[in-house]
C-alpha cells in the first residue's frame, strides 16, 4: 500500500502533533516494512527530522510552492487543497495527522488530537474559534476513518459531531523511555538547569502557557505551601507563552504573593532540555482544564518523578492509579496537602514512583504504529463507519 503523510508539523518548532507525528513515523518505519510511505513537506521545513526516516520504504516529497510568500500562507492552509489533491491519485491512501481538511475520499485517515475548540470555546476568539470548528468538522466528516488520541476525546468526537462510534478509534499515544536516560554528569546537569534559572529543587509544570492549562492556581496552591517548603523548592512553569495576557497574569500574581524569585517562567523548553528538566523535577504537576491525551505526566512517570494532575477529561486514562488526581482542581486548596505530601513523606513518594514506572509499561510508540497500522487497513478496505 501506498500511504501519503502530511508532514508539515514536522518543519515547526516541536509541539504535541509534531512530536506526536515525528514518533508515529519512527515507530511505523520500525514494524512495518510492506508498506510505502511519503512524507510531504513544504520547501522551508529543516532537512534534520526526515534523515531519521531512513528506512527503505520511507520517502520524501517536497511540496512545490512558486514563491517564499505562497509557502508561508501554505504553511498554516489545508495541505491536501492544492499540492495534495495533484498527489493523491498516486497514493492508495492518505494520512492527515493534523486535523486539516481532506479531500472527500474513500480510504484517508485523519487524527484528532482534542475537542478544546468545541469544549472551551469561550477561551478563543469567536471567529478563531468558529474557523477551527469547522476545519475539524471538514475533517472528520471527509475522512474514512478517524484517529482520536484518547476514549476521552473519541467520546467527544461522537458526541459533538454525531459520528458512528465505528468511525473513530482511540489510539493512546507512547513516550520513547531511551530519550529520558539522562547520559550527561550531574555537573553539566546542574550547568544546564541553572542556565534557565533553576537553582534548586523544583516542582515542574510544562506545556505551552494557555489559560485552560491553569497554571494560576498552582502559583496560588504555592503560596499556600508551609514556608519551609516554598524556600527550599522553586515553581518552575514551562512552556511557550501562547496567550499573552496568561503570561502577564502569572507575573501579576507571582508578584502579588511576594513570590519572586520563587516562580520561575523560562518559556519555550528547547527539545534537547525537556528530558533533563522533567527527569529532575521534584514533582510533575499537571493542572489542566482539558487535554486530549496529556504526555507530560507519562514523560513523567517514564522518569520516576511523582505526578499530581486534574482528574477530568484524559489525564486519567494516562496517569490511572499511578498518581493523585485532583478533581477540584481549580481550587488552589485542592493542591497544597497533596504537594506537601509528595515533598515530604519519603515513603509514600516511592509508592507512587512505583506505581508509574509499572503504569508506563502499558503505552508504547510500537503499540500506537501496530494500532494505526490497522486503522489504515480498514480505510484502505474503503469502510467509512458511516
Amino acid at each position: 500500500m501506498r500511504i501519503l503523510i502530511d508532514g508539515r508539523m514536522l518543519c515547526r518548532p516541536k509541539s504535541g502533533i509534531g512530536y506526536y507525528l515525528e514518533n508515529l513515523l519512527v515507530a511505523l518505519g520500525e514494524v512495518d516494512q510492506a508498506n510505502e510511505y511519503t512524507v510531504a513537506y513544504l520547501p522551508e521545513g529543516p532537512e534534520g527530522p526526515y534523515r531519521r526516516f531512513s528506512y527503505p520504504n520511507f520517502h520524501a516529497s517536497l511540496l512545490w510552492m512558486p514563491n517564499k510568500l505562497s509557502t508561508r500562507l501554505f504553511r498554516d492552509s489545508s495541505l491536501p487543497y492544492q499540492a495534495m489533491r495533484r498527489l493523491n491519485h498516486t497514493f492508495d491512501l492518505v494520512h492527515e495527522p493534523a486535523f486539516e481538511p481532506l479531500p472527500r475520499a474513500p480510504r484517508s485517515v485523519v487524527t484528532i488530537h482534542d475537542m478544546i475548540l468545541f469544549r472551551l470555546a469561550d477561551h478563543f476568539e469567536p471567529a478563531f474559534a468558529a474557523r477551527y470548528q469547522r476545519r475539524i468538522r471538514a475533517s472528520v466528516e471527509n475522512a474514512s476513518q478517524v484517529i482520536a488520541v484518547s476514549q476521552s476525546t473519541r467520546r467527544d468526537i461522537i458526541d459533538i459531531l454525531h459520528v458512528s462510534p465505528d468511525k473513530v478509534h482511540a489510539i493512546p499515544l507512547g513516550v520513547r523511555r531511551e530519550e529520558f536516560q539522562l547520559g550527561v554528569p550531574e555537573v553539566e546537569q546542574n550547568a544546564e538547569l541553572k542556565r534557565v534559572g533553576i537553582m534548586r529543587p523544583y516542582l515542574l509544570s510544562i506545556g505551552d502557557l494557555y489559560r485552560r492549562k491553569n497554571n494560576i492556581t498552582l502559583v496560588r496552591a504555592f503560596a499556600r505551601l508551609p514556608a519551609m517548603l516554598r524556600e527550599a523548592f522553586q515553581l518552575v512553569i514551562a512552556g511557550a507563552p501562547k496567550e499573552r495576557e496568561v503570561l502577564n497574569e502569572l507575573h501579576t500574581e507571582i508578584a502579588r504573593s511576594g513570590l519572586e524569585g520563587k516562580v520561575l517562567i523560562p518559556g519555550y523548553v528547547e527539545e534537547s532540555l525537556r528530558p533533563l528538566l522533567i527527569a529532575r523535577a521534584a514533582t510533575l504537576l499537571y493542572p489542566s482544564c482539558h487535554e486530549g491525551f496529556g504526555l507530560p505526566p507519562l514523560e513523567a512517570m517514564t522518569c520516576g518523578v511523582p505526578v499530581i494532575c486534574s482528574d477530568n477529561t484524559s489525564i486519567p486514562e494516562v496517569v490511572g492509579g499511578a498518581g493523585i488526581l485532583i478533581p477540584h482542581f481549580t481550587d488552589p486548596e485542592a493542591w497544597v496537602g497533596p504537594i506537601e505530601q509528595v515533598l515530604t513523606d519519603q515513603e509514600f513518594r516511592a509508592t507512587l514512583v512505583q506505581a508509574g514506572r509499572s503504569r508506563v509499561q502499558e503505552f508504547s510508540w510500537e503499540r500506537t504504529a501496530i494500532a494505526t497500522l490497522e486503522v489504515y487497513a480498514l480505510a484502505a478496505e474503503g469502510k467509512t463507519g458511516r
